[in-house]
């Protein structure tokens, strides 16, 4: 079960991009422990960067991040997508993520 929500959201605009980014804090007696992200993308909104520093994890930081950033997320848009990782793969399905797609990333030589 997901820890206590995180304590704040700071919403800023990046200065050379046209998208909204938003940021999640949690925050333990007044040090941020973990952060998380959620940037719109023309139509849809990306879940991204949830880091939880290392005395923290395994604790349900990561847990209610996701799920704050994920709700403000699903606020903002109809689409709401993440990459992950192997490892975070689990979380995102506890959590009702489910595997859509994988991509490749094409890099011209």
């Amino acid at each position: 079960m997901p820890g206590p929500a995180p304590t704040s959201f700071f919403p800023q605009r990046l200065p050379t991009r046209k998208d909204l980014l938003t940021q999640a804090a949690y925050f333990v007696d007044g040090q941020p422990v973990g952060c998380g992200r959620v940037r719109l993308l023309a139509d849809t909104a990306q879940l991204g960067a949830v880091t939880v520093v290392p005395a923290w994890q395994g604790k349900g930081v990561g847990s209610a991040l996701t799920v704050a950033a994920s709700e403000l997320a699903a606020s903002l848009a109809d689409l709401v997508w993440l990459r992950c990782s192997d490892t975070s793969r689990a979380l995102y399905e506890r959590l009702g993520y489910w595997h859509a797609d994988d991509h490749a990333l094409l890099v011209a030589e």
